[in-house]
């Protein structure tokens, strides 16, 4: 049987009391009809995870006590670190929960030449909303590790400071393939907006270190091109 999975940015003690969030007590109680007694599973994002059952609301927030010791689960060998520009808000939602869904360590929001959304439009509470998406994701999935979420940098300030081994940029009109390349354990991607990176962006990550490399001659949304370059990863490195 499968056990709901609740995220809780807490420490776990074995018998200790905790309140969830108002808006996790609401989904078990409006949503999945739990009740006082039912056992649910708690994971912090960071590895741990932990058993608990349902006791009484405090004012809209459900209280949990915890009824097993705490396991850490090691995370993925292989680190995915996503740089996304920013789309507009349904599109950025899937690539980001299918992301998290899929296992990457981080995703930072990129601004571009062709991005249309700028830096003073971001809100704390659209940062908040990401953040609660991969949140949901790692729930569902079942994977311990909820990706970092940073606030949005532009495409060249992140590509200076990420230092992973092998450092990608999606291209459609290059010709190397993802599968012509060989991966290391530690893998960046950028994956660029509507109209994609300029040519001017695409010579600046390659002067930094970045390959170009294609997905196929298909022109797929971002969302898209997300989900089938991260598969193809997990693919190549013996994670599928």
């Amino acid at each position: 049987m499968n056990i709901t999975r609740v995220y809780l940015d807490k420490e776990f003690q074995l018998e200790e009391q905790l309140q969830l969030s108002k808006e996790s007590s609401m989904h078990l109680i409006k949503v999945l009809r739990k009740k006082s007694g039912d056992e649910i599973e708690l994971f912090d994002g960071r590895g741990s995870v932990c058993r608990a059952i349902l006791m009484d609301l405090v004012k809209d927030k459900q209280r949990v006590q915890i009824i097993s010791e705490c396991f850490f689960s090691k995370r993925d060998n292989i680190e995915i670190n996503i740089g996304l520009a920013l789309i507009k808000k349904d599109p950025f939602s899937i690539a980001l929960q299918k992301a998290a869904e899929l296992g990457v360590n981080s995703v930072t929001p990129l601004i571009t030449e062709r991005t249309q959304l700028a830096l003073k439009n971001i809100k704390k509470s659209k940062v908040a909303r990401w953040n609660a998406i991969v949140q949901g994701a790692c729930e569902q999935c079942g994977d311990n590790w909820v990706p970092e979420i940073s606030e949005p940098i532009d495409l060249i300030s992140w590509s200076k400071k990420i230092n992973s081994k092998t450092k990608l940029v999606l291209y459609p009109q290059s010709k190397k393939k993802i599968t012509d390349i060989s991966l290391s354990d530690s893998i960046s991607l950028a994956v660029g907006p509507v109209g994609d990176f300029t040519e001017k962006e695409i010579s600046s990550l390659e002067a930094i270190g970045f390959m170009p490399v294609s997905i196929g001659e298909r022109i797929l949304r971002a969302e898209t091109a997300v989900i089938s370059s991260i598969s193809c990863i997990r693919t190549m490195t013996g994670g599928f």
